[in-house]
């Protein structure tokens, strides 16, 4: 039976038969080998079982057993019921990890959509990135890529995923690397760049081509993009502009005036108080609304436009008043 390193906070017992069942279900008999289901998995973790719980020897988690035997269901079930998608081995290694030096890229995609950090490294500094290109896996790398891996991120001896690609002879993925935007010419701790590990001419003119049809196409991209943001900060302050100019205000006639203003309520409200400024919608002969602002000692002045407001106050009285 494997020896496991439990949290203090998990149920020991529970853990121990959570692997005991993944065993049999996983890691027996490969004709009767079957994906766990979340709802197996779940019933394990009401009982206290630890997901995340390390074999003593390489430090596996139960999800790095089911990636590497290919049981990507019982991974996406582990990680779904509260197993880390993160947890490390004794190497720092992480299932995304073991899925791109496979080239798996279902795999990847998979674990990256459930929040697997795609530019996580090992003790010794590797990344999925360079994983995939010692393996030559260029397909693995363009996915990687896209979901947004450094290219130039180094490990511990200052190497990136162009180094390790030419250390392994794996050429072509050195060239897929430079066009996809690697820095060639990052040195590691000797003082070596990628081309300096590649000794066939031919194929070092044609990866330094890729990488200045990248900074040319990059340099394009952005020129490009540099002016379609001026274009719409333009569009946009004349947008701005054409807003703020107000429609000219339609002037109601006197006899238009008295014809909507009829209140007698209101009219012995506002007497007392003069200084009140009322604001109120009226509705124009089409429909167009307006408001109608009455000040103290002046005559109705503008009747400008608003949204929403549904009645008219009829002040017809008040504005005999006010004229005098």
């Amino acid at each position: 039976m494997l020896t496991l390193h439990i949290k203090r906070t998990a149920n020991t017992e529970a853990t121990y038969d959570f692997w005991s069942f993944f065993e049999k279900c996983i890691c027996t008999d490969p004709i009767k080998a079957r994906d766990l289901t979340e709802a197996e998995i779940q019933e394990f973790v009401k009982h206290g079982a630890d997901l995340d719980a390390k074999t003593e020897d390489k430090h596996l988690t139960a999800c790095m057993f089911a990636t590497q035997g290919g049981f990507i269901e019982t991974a996406k079930a582990l990680i779904k019921s509260g197993a880390h998608v993160d947890a490390r081995d004794k190497m720092g290694e992480t299932v995304l990890m073991i899925a791109a030096d496979d080239g798996n890229i279902e795999y990847i995609k998979t674990f990256v959509g459930l929040g697997a950090d795609v530019n996580a490294k090992t003790v010794q500094g590797y990344t999925a990135c360079m994983y995939a290109a010692r393996e030559g896996y260029t397909a693995a790398i363009q996915t990687l890529v896209l979901l947004g891996a450094n290219l130039d991120a180094a490990n511990k001896w200052g190497q990136t995923a162009c180094m390790e690609a030419a250390y392994f002879g794996k050429t072509e993925t050195v060239k897929t690397l430079a066009e996809l935007g690697a820095d060639i010419y990052i040195k590691d701790h000797s003082g070596k760049t990628a081309l300096d590990m590649i000794k066939n001419e031919q194929i070092k003119n044609e990866i330094i081509e890729a990488s200045k049809k990248y900074k040319l196409k990059h340099t394009k991209n952005q020129r490009l993009h540099k002016t379609a943001s001026g274009q719409l900060k333009q569009r946009r302050a004349t947008v701005i502009q054409s807003k703020a100019k107000r429609r000219p205000v339609k002037h109601l006639t006197l006899d238009r005036k008295m014809q909507i203003l009829n209140t007698d309520k209101e009219v012995e409200a506002l007497r007392h108080d003069r200084q009140h400024i009322v604001q109120t919608a009226i509705e124009g002969i089409h429909g167009e609304k307006h408001i109608l602002a009455v000040r103290r000692r002046t005559n109705v002045q503008d009747l400008r436009d608003k949204e929403d407001i549904a009645r008219g106050i009829k002040l017809g009285k008040l504005l005999k008043q006010l004229s005098r």
